[in-house]
């Protein structure tokens, strides 16, 4: 009898959901959206394009080209319902990062149109402050990750 109760017992708790990891579940689904938005032969292609190109016509069609990636990732970040406020928190500073990025490169687009360095330079720095954001980011769900033992695919 004292078997079948703590049977019972540990039933009813996984049924219940008592012992799942909410942080945990989200950190595996996030991941998984990460993982379908970062193309990095399609970076490279950019960078590449980037360093060949040689009018500002050019580069700027390429800043164009690259506001559209971050306005897509953006788009499919904000697909993701979090469960758990920690997660939320990082989805949310990766779509602040991914937007500045995006408005960064379109600031780029103009000010190579119109040959304008000062602008050109401000929009360098919303864009190296975008990918800090990003990296801080990413840092930070990856030790949130290894607390809740979880591991995402490379």
């Amino acid at each position: 009898m004292k078997y079948l109760l703590v049977l019972l017992a540990a039933v009813i708790f996984t049924v219940s959901g008592c012992g799942r990891d909410p942080v945990a579940e989200d950190l595996v689904a996030f991941g998984k959206v990460g993982s379908s938005i970062v193309d990095g032969n399609m970076m490279k292609d950019l960078n590449q394009r980037m360093r060949a190109a040689e009018t500002n016509e050019e580069r700027a069609a390429l800043m164009a080209e690259l506001a559209a990636v971050f306005d897509g990732m953006s788009s499919k970040v904000a697909t993701f319902e979090a469960k758990s406020p920690e997660v939320s928190k990082y989805q949310n500073d990766i779509q602040q990062a991914l937007a500045q990025g995006g408005e960064g490169a379109r600031q780029a687009q103009t000010a190579l149109l119109h040959a304008d360095q000062l602008k050109l330079n401000d929009a360098a720095r919303k864009m190296t402050g975008a990918q800090q954001q990003l990296l801080a980011a990413s840092r930070s769900i990856n030790v949130l990750a290894k607390e809740h033992k979880v591991k995402f695919s490379q």
